[in-house]
């Protein structure tokens, strides 16, 4: 049995959740070319430009032809090929993201060549299309999680680099006890010896003076 990695373990943690609660709800929608069944889900905290890139490179493996029309709000992906929903024949994808909140809804119409996707009309394409939108949802999710980590990660190492700086300013500060401690030290000898030499000095400014009064004494016998 293969170990897993605490990444892969992380986004799974990250990822559950959503695939939980994710939904894909079905329900005819105005695109491009009228008022067409469509597949919609939610995409929680996620950013309309970041759903976009995704789903730009979700759909690349389904060779189809890539544009935007920017008129519309939608993108366009043209004669993609999807077996499990063309069955031979090729595939329009319409895709429309619409930023509610913090939330962004991907709805993706499956155009068959006139005839929409639906579970009524096509129950065997629409379980194909719908597990196509789960798939990109949990992708999308999974590629979020990759940058929170990444963030996190990024996080991490800024602590920690504060961390060295504090303990090397705690280093810092036990070198200056130390050196403080040290100069204590030499200053309490350095008062000893001062203490020492005080008095030595006072012995001689004694001696001194009675010399000198010896000398004042010779001084007035003189006079």
């Amino acid at each position: 049995m293969k170990k897993i990695s605490l990444y892969a373990l992380l986004l799974l943690v990250m990822i559950l959740p959503m695939m939980a609660s994710a939904q894909v709800k079905e329900g005819e929608k105005l695109m491009s070319l009228g008022n067409n069944n469509s597949l919609s889900i939610e995409l929680p905290k996620v950013k309309t430009d970041f759903a976009e890139k995704i789903w730009k490179n979700f759909v690349k493996p389904l060779k189809g032809k890539y544009s935007r029309d920017k008129k519309n709000n939608e993108y366009f992906l043209d004669n993609a090929l999807i077996p499990g929903i063309g069955a031979g024949n090729t595939v329009d994808l319409h895709t429309n993201f619409l930023q509610m909140g913090e939330n962004t809804i991907c709805t993706v119409w499956f155009n068959l060549g006139g005839a929409y996707v639906s579970s009524a009309q096509f129950k065997e394409q629409y379980t194909e299309a719908e597990k196509l939108v789960l798939k990109y949802a949990i992708e999308t999710a999974a590629e979020q999680t990759k940058i929170q980590l990444a963030d996190q990660q990024e996080e991490l190492k800024k602590q920690e680099k504060q961390l060295k700086k504090l303990e090397e300013k705690n280093a810092d500060h036990k070198k200056d006890i130390e050196n403080w401690k040290a100069k204590i030290k030499q200053a309490e000898s350095d008062i000893e010896v001062n203490i020492k030499n005080q008095g030595e000095q006072k012995t001689k400014i004694g001696d001194q003076r009675k010399l000198i009064d010896e000398i004042q004494k010779k001084l007035d016998s003189l006079k």
